[in-house]
């Protein structure tokens, strides 16, 4: 019974399969090969190059295949083959660019092993031409071999569910790969071409083919979209968060130490005197000082601590899960580092900032506005009081006050 529901569901017509196999991939490499004609981003990009290359081989590779009762074997076998094999070598870098793993040298072995798949198929075609299943375990052998690094690659992290979905898909055809390898060893080549395990194969390769190619275009889109999203939310000169893309994070965090009572601080700093700067020395020395500024203070934090450029030479640090005293700890460290910075051109500055903090355990009506004012404040007292300075203020101190 269970034989019979899956032969129903599975077993397809090989050759049907292949004539479906070559009209999708030319269909699908004339679509790419018009969508990079007519969009300049998708010229510059490798991927769209290599989905065409990969589409249209195995397509011409599925048309050649066809041709095996008009043609001789070294263009129907050998060379549609080949193009298979170097279709697959496209496919492999397309995965290995969706996941961000196309190295040199991950590159050159895909390409190292489509080409000696390609040497030793025509090595055993040319030996044992009387023994066509050896050709197909050898064939499904170097496929295997070609995919197999990739699509590890597509679960290795950071891998988003829907790369990793995508690579699931490879996983399943590469399963299929190794019982069709066993049964063409070990079966006769008539009975191969009606076997179950036979149309799972060709029937996972339909799937890949119809999935993949809008899958890698979603994958770029995805890609695009979080750049787009990190471009929106940094400031384009520092390169630490902007206000936007800080209270995107910082508001979560905020929520969830309110949530859970965990104390947490917020650091609030002012450039000394940077208007003197912009005055003296011009916009270039001051853009200079910012990014120095904000240099010192990123690797003066800790991994976890959320920075950005609030505005202007004004900065603040959300310092999650730190007492107050912690807190003053990082910001002398901080000060302690910008006393050492000395600047070539104009050895007269001396670039400080009067900080101000609070922190507390945030209660039920606190917010993450109301943590930046009071350091805020903070840091102004710090500025009245002489400047380069560290002003701590407690949540119980506002509220006793």
């Amino acid at each position: 019974m269970i034989e019979f529901f899956a032969s129903s569901l599975i077993s397809i017509d090989i050759k049907s399969a292949i004539r479906i196999l070559m009209w999708c991939n030319i269909v699908a490499a004339l679509l790419v090969y018009c969508y990079i004609l007519s969009n300049d981003f998708a010229r510059e990009t490798r991927i769209t190059k290599y989905c065409f290359f990969s589409r249209i081989l195995m397509g011409l590779g599925a048309l050649l295949f066809l041709q095996r009762d008009v043609a001789p074997d070294l263009i129907s076998v050998s060379l549609g083959n080949a193009l298979f094999l170097l279709a697959f070598y496209f496919e492999s870098l397309a995965m290995l660019t969706v996941a961000k793993a196309n190295s040199r040298t991950n590159t050159r072995l895909a390409l190292f092993t489509a080409l000696l798949g390609i040497v030793v198929f025509n090595a055993v075609e040319f030996l044992y031409p009387q023994n066509p299943s050896l050709r197909v375990a050898v064939a499904s052998i170097c496929i295997f071999l070609t995919l197999l690094p990739p699509t590890v690659h597509m679960f290795m992290p950071p891998a988003s569910i829907f790369r990793k979905s995508v690579g699931l898909f490879h996983v399943v055809y590469l399963c299929t790969l190794v019982p069709r390898v066993v049964l063409s060893l070990n079966m006769p080549t008539h009975l191969l071409q009606n076997n179950l395990v036979q149309s799972l194969n060709y029937l996972s390769l339909l799937i890949v083919t119809f999935f993949s190619l809008p899958a890698y275009l979603l994958l770029m889109k995805e890609d695009m979209d979080k750049m787009l999203v990190e471009m929106a939310s940094a400031d384009q000169l520092t390169g630490l968060l902007n206000r936007r893309g800080f209270f995107l994070s910082a508001e979560h965090i905020f929520r969830n130490h309110r949530h859970r009572r965990s104390h947490a601080c917020v650091l609030f700093m002012d450039i000394d005197n940077f208007k003197k700067v912009n005055d003296a020395w011009g916009h270039a020395f001051g853009d200079e000082v910012l990014k120095i500024f904000a240099r010192v203070t990123h690797s003066s934090l800790r991994t976890y601590d959320l920075r950005c450029r609030f505005g202007g030479e004004e900065f603040v640090v959300l310092l999650p899960r730190t007492r107050l005293a912690d807190a003053e700890m990082i910001a002398q460290r901080i000060k302690d580092a910008l006393s050492e910075i000395k600047f070539e051109e104009h050895p007269e500055y001396v670039l400080t900032a009067s900080m101000g903090l609070y922190g507390g355990l945030p209660v039920a009506d606190d917010t993450l506005d109301r943590f930046i004012e009071e350091a805020d404040k903070a840091m102004y007292v710090a500025k009245q009081t002489g400047k380069n300075r560290i002003v701590a203020v407690t949540a119980e101190q506002r509220l006793a006050a």
